[in-house]
């Protein structure tokens, strides 16, 4: 009996980073939140009769993390936020 583990690892760019001066060649409409949020949540969590999600999720850069906390409720995922401080501290909130 074969056991399967389905991982997603993901470095979602932080909000803060979506700048057009840093992606010149994405229009300002992509790089939106609005835009951003509706497309990561259809990569992460696609509609479809086979579809099969990811049994752990791993992003990066996860900005603003209270979207992502909604949106993993939404969808029965559990989930531990982790902060990365810049004296490489961190804290973790778990839900």
């Amino acid at each position: 009996n074969q056991h399967v583990i389905r991982l997603t690892t993901w470095n979602v760019l932080a909000q803060e980073y979506a700048h057009h001066h840093a992606f010149p060649y994405a229009d300002k409409q992509t790089l939106s939140w609005e835009h951003r949020a509706q497309r990561i949540e259809q990569i992460l969590f696609p509609t479809g009769a086979e579809t099969e999600f990811a049994d752990c999720i791993c992003l990066q850069e996860v900005d603003p993390h209270q979207w992502y906390q909604h949106l993993f409720q939404r969808y029965g995922y559990q989930h531990i936020y982790v902060k990365r401080y810049e004296n490489n501290q961190t804290i973790s909130e778990t839900k």
